[in-house]
Order: structure tokens, then C-alpha cells, then sequence
């Protein structure tokens, strides 16, 4: 049975549409020619001749899908393992248990199944519809369309549900919007693996602008070099989207206040705590007499515990570690409410104290 030429260019076209999910794009010119040098087996001889030139926009898609491609990354990802209808099933009756408010059982059906193919768990997929229910209702094309376009990058079922779960709206997202987000990182000197890393923890990159993440690098640079910026922004991905303002007041702080280098800055992760757990941790320690503010001039040597111990650990492992257990959880708790009180109050009472009536603070007049 032959082949009508028709049929023929239905399936390549169809081809090429599934191919351009993945890094090794071929437009319908490189197709048709693979076909040609098989035609003794295809019976096609003739199906160079009845060929016709791809239209306008059939090849404007083919130039796309070749600038966007991505060479450095590896084949699409494999599903992890063959998941069952039953258990599926079961899922999605677990889903409706829960009252998800479930709209379209198909739709959820078809998304459970897409994630749990590629290695999500159980446990996983329910905290994911529970912290987004409107997940459940998208098309199950689109569906499809994200987990291909993700997994082929190279993201991990793990990285993959995290964008699902903090930017629901990845669903609808192009293949040209997530190529170009992760040509900007590589161009700002990120390798894959640290690209799916960066978008993964925060998606908010997926729609920064090449000229915002060039202005944020600039900025870092005048206190950092290049390969502690990188190390920083891999750290704390957040980095490359929180404000400017919040970002400079802590690093100005930890360099003038404390008087810390840029080096125990790297080594910790100053970026991802508040300016006020910041303060606190380094006032508690400052009146409790376990840090000294260091000499400029370096003539004198402080053994105050590094940044990274200061305010990366935990409450319990502070209070053991740099405190070397004098102080109780319940000492530190009631330090930062009073210092919180302090902060909070503390300008009403310095005018409180100026007043030129002393402790007095009505007036005669008042008190009549």
C-alpha cells in the first residue's frame, strides 16, 4: 500500500510540531530530505516532486524553534516509572474527599496523571492542588504542553512542582518565553543545572527582562566579584528580584554596623533573612558580650563567631553555639519582644525624656 504524498507531509508536519519541544529541533526542510533517502523504503520516490515549499509562517516557526534552541541540555526526561489507572483513581477520589471543589474530573485525571508519570508522589501531588485548586481546571493541553517543555530542559519532577506551585501561571507559558529566561541567565554566566535551579526556586525570572537582571549583576558588583555574585545568586535565587533597597540595606549593615567583610557574606545566607531577624540576632549577642565590634585597622583580633553561625542557625543551635548555652530559649524570645518594643517605642520615649518639664508631662495649664 503506497503512501499518498498528502498523508505523507500531514506526518511530518506533525513531527516537526512535537520535535520543537525539545532541543535537537529540525524545521520541515531536514524532515522531507530524511524522507527522501528513505523512499526506497517508503515507497515515496516521487514524493520530492509533490512536495511543496513550507508557507510563511511554517517557516517562521522553524526559525524560531532553531534560535531558541539549547544545545547544552540533555533528552527530553523519560517518565519515571508506569503509574497505574488505579492508582490515578485513587488520587483523584482522594482530590474530591477533600473537597477541592473538582469542576472537571477529566481535566484532573489528566493532570494527576501528567505528574505523577514524571515522578511526583501522592503526598505531593495533594499539597499542590490543595495550595492551588485552580491548577486542576487548566486544559489538558496545557497540561502536556509544560511538563514536555520543562522536562526537556532538564528540570527535575522535584523543580517542576516547585514552579507549579509558586507560579501557577507557568501553564500557559511559550516554549520561546522559557528559552529566552534561560539564555539570559547563561548569559549573565550560569550553567545548566544552576539556570533550572534559579528558575525553579524563583519563577519570578521566567518573565525578568535581560536589562533588569544586567542592572541587578551591576549593582552587586560594587561590592562583589563575578564569582561571588554567582555563588550568591545560586544561594539565594532571590536575590535577582527582591528590591534594590531592602537588598542594600542589609549588606549595609553587616559592612558598617558589624563590621563584616564581604567574604562572610558569601559564605552565608545573608539574603534570605529580615533585617529585623538580622538586628536581633547581632544586638543579642552585642549586650550579651559575645561580639566585639572588629578594628578597622585590624590591629586588634576578635573572636566573635562567623556570620553564617550568627544568623543562619536555628534559635536552639544560636543559643548552644555562639551563646555557649548561658541563655535560654524563653531569655531570647523575651529579648526580641522587648527589642521589638524597644523600636517600636523607643523614639515616644526619647521625647519623652527631652522634655524641659522633667518627669512632668502635662503642663499647668492641663492640669487645671
Amino acid at each position: 500500500m503506497r503512501t499518498s504524498p498528502r498523508q505523507v507531509y500531514s506526518w511530518l508536519h506533525m513531527l516537526n510540531s512535537r520535535c520543537s519541544f525539545g532541543p535537537k529541533q529540525r524545521s520541515l526542510q531536514n524532515l522531507t530530505a530524511c524522507c527522501v533517502k528513505l523512499s526506497p523504503c517508503l515507497q515515496l520516490s516521487n514524493y520530492a516532486h509533490h512536495t511543496r515549499q513550507p508557507d510563511a509562517a511554517e517557516q517562521k516557526h522553524a526559525e524560531v524553534s532553531e534560535r531558541y534552541s539549547t544545545p547544552d541540555v540533555t533528552e527530553h526526561c523519560a517518565p519515571v516509572s508506569a503509574v497505574s489507572d488505579c492508582a490515578i483513581t485513587q488520587v483523584v477520589e482522594k482530590l474530591v474527599g477533600h473537597q477541592m471543589h473538582v469542576q472537571n474530573r477529566r481535566k484532573t485525571t489528566f493532570a494527576v496523571k501528567c505528574l505523577m508519570t514524571f515522578g511526583v508522589t501522592e503526598a505531593e501531588v495533594i499539597a499542590l492542588v490543595t495550595h492551588n485548586p485552580q491548577l486542576m481546571n487548566c486544559a489538558s493541553s496545557q497540561w502536556q504542553t509544560c511538563i514536555e517543555m520543562l522536562s526537556n530542559h532538564s528540570f527535575s519532577s522535584r523543580q517542576i512542582l516547585n514552579i507549579l506551585s509558586s507560579a501557577p501561571y507557568v501553564l500557559k507559558m511559550s516554549l520561546v518565553t522559557l528559552v529566552r529566561a534561560m539564555q539570559n541567565l547563561r548569559a549573565l554566566g550560569f550553567v545548566d543545572g544552576d539556570i533550572q535551579h534559579l528558575l525553579s526556586e524563583n519563577p519570578l525570572l521566567l518573565e525578568a527582562s535581560q536589562r533588569a537582571l544586567v542592572g541587578r549583576v551591576k549593582q552587586l558588583l560594587t561590592a562583589f566579584t563575578r564569582s561571588d555574585v554567582n555563588k550568591m545568586c545560586v544561594a539565594n535565587p532571590s536575590i535577582l528580584s527582591d528590591p534594590w533597597e531592602q537588598l542594600e540595606e542589609k549588606l549595609h549593615y553587616v559592612l558598617f554596623c558589624m563590621g563584616l567583610s564581604q567574604t562572610s557574606i558569601v559564605k552565608s545566607n545573608l539574603m534570605k533573612h529580615s533585617i529585623d531577624h538580622i538586628q536581633c540576632r547581632h544586638e543579642f549577642c552585642l549586650r550579651a558580650g559575645f561580639f566585639k565590634v572588629p578594628d578597622p585597622k585590624r590591629r586588634m583580633r576578635t573572636d566573635n563567631a562567623s556570620l553564617r553561625s550568627i544568623i543562619d542557625a536555628s534559635d536552639s543551635n544560636f543559643l548552644r553555639s555562639v551563646c555557649r548555652g548561658l541563655f535560654s530559649l524563653r531569655d531570647y524570645r523575651v529579648f526580641r519582644s522587648m527589642l521589638a518594643n524597644e523600636d517600636k517605642y523607643g523614639p515616644l520615649l526619647n521625647d519623652w525624656e527631652d522634655d524641659d518639664d522633667g518627669d512632668n508631662i502635662y503642663n499647668d495649664e492641663q492640669l487645671k
